[in-house]
């Protein structure tokens, strides 16, 4: 499977009023594939995961 691009827009600097662009960047961040959900590791992580969170 191919990597994924994620284009982001980033806040470099904190906007003293009202921001404007010299305040964001924008970064291409390249993303590992997604899991196959029906993996059993997966699964497993995600059911380990649910019971910490008591749902």
């Amino acid at each position: 499977m191919s990597k994924l691009t994620s284009h982001e827009v980033r806040l470099a600097s904190r906007p003293k009023g009202i921001p404007a662009a010299i305040n964001f960047t924008l970064v291409r961040t390249e993303l590992e594939p997604m899991q196959d959900l029906s993996d059993p590791d997966f699964q497993e992580a995600l059911a380990i995961h649910r019971l910490q969170l008591g749902t």
